[in-house]
């Protein structure tokens, strides 16, 4: 009785708050402790306003409280961005999805979400990607990040994808803002998660060599993890360097500074995904160091083909070439920056305005 109690006024705060007019929206996502996971659910946060979004998964208390009160708290459900798509069928979100399904909820959208590339994912059989079309065939709009995943949703007997890109490219400057070329630069690294070609560890060792080059060409380096373990990673690398000169900027868990201080930076080069969109986003001249098949799926889609190298075939000439390429051309490279971010954050505007449109005549 006293959770019944706690789900009833929950509803009449919600009531209180928000009024008639306000709906709900499970927002079912990846609830880690990084960058990407942190910044693409502000975005869609931000995007939504018009909902009232509460992050919710199979085991939550709300999912509990609507169980036991057995009336609907939440008006509709969404699945977020990250590469969620195809991911295990013991995946929590996989699970909560299942969940909302046997309980007839209303699945309105997925927002820029990717699809696990079952080349590269030996996880990913037939069975999986039975399951996962199943459920995508209950949304009525389904948006990915990039061309890349909607190649193999429609592969799979999912015709109807929006490519709408990723949803931190909300983010996106209005305007580009001159770079002062005082040869700052601004490097991810991390060998968190699988490697093509199990390469991660040659991957860091490239960086650490590429580091030690750029300080003797008199280059001010900040380092930008985007996790934890990435930030233990930057410390051990600097002690092992023996320098105090890198600086590291540890906060990446807040958008706005995250933003911020990459914007400050001439150049960068990354592994992690979003820590190259968030250079896009400030229009950053940027290398991407493709570890996973999600990294192509946002840069081909971007039209940035030419700034990537493949983690597995990585070599110390060509990464020096690329980022001396970076240096001289960027105002070329933050045109076409610009260019792509504005399409693919109207992209995501209007993919708002659909939903709010498809609600309105529901």
């Amino acid at each position: 009785m006293h959770i019944y109690r706690q789900y009833i006024k929950a509803k009449k705060l919600r009531r209180a708050l928000f009024g008639k007019d306000k709906h709900s929206l499970a927002h079912v996502r990846c609830i880690y402790d990084n960058l990407g996971d942190i910044g693409v659910a502000e975005a869609i946060n931000t995007l939504f306003r018009n909902f009232w979004i509460i992050d919710y998964s199979y085991d939550s208390k709300i999912n509990m409280l609507e169980k036991l009160a057995n009336t609907g708290l939440l008006n509709y459900a969404c699945l977020g961005g990250g590469t969620l798509i195809f991911s295990s069928m013991k995946a929590k979100w996989f699970l909560t999805l299942k969940e909302l399904i046997q309980r007839n909820s209303n699945l309105l959208f997925t927002c820029g979400t990717g699809v696990r590339d079952p080349l590269f994912f030996r996880s990913v059989n037939q069975d999986v990607i039975r399951e996962w079309v199943e459920c995508l065939k209950r949304f009525r709009l389904v948006s990915v990040r990039g061309e890349l995943s909607k190649q193999m949703l429609q592969e799979n007997g999912i015709e109807d994808v929006k490519v709408v890109g990723d949803p931190a490219l909300l983010y996106s400057r209005p305007y580009i803002i001159p770079k002062k070329r005082a040869r700052r630069i601004g490097i991810n690294i991390s060998k968190n998660h699988p490697f093509y070609g199990n390469s991660k560890e040659e991957t860091v060792r490239l960086f650490k060599k590429l580091i030690l080059f750029l300080i003797n060409e008199g280059w001010a380096i900040t380092l930008f993890p985007t996790c934890r373990e990435d930030v233990f990673l930057s410390e051990q690398l600097c002690k092992g360097l023996g320098t105090d000169a890198i600086k590291i900027h540890k906060k990446y868990w807040v958008v706005k500074s995250f933003l911020d201080e990459i914007e400050e930076q001439d150049i960068f080069i990354g592994v992690k995904l979003h820590s190259i969109i968030f250079s896009y986003c400030t229009y950053t001249p940027a290398l991407m160091v493709a570890y996973q098949p999600k990294c192509y799926d946002f840069m081909d889609t971007m039209d940035m083909g030419d700034l990537v190298l493949r983690s597995d075939h990585l070599e110390f000439d060509t990464l020096v070439e690329k980022l001396a390429y970076l240096n001289d051309t960027t105002e070329e490279i933050q045109k076409r920056q610009y260019a792509m971010c504005q399409t693919f954050r109207q992209r995501l505007l209007e993919f708002r305005d659909q939903v709010y449109s498809i609600m309105g005549n529901m």
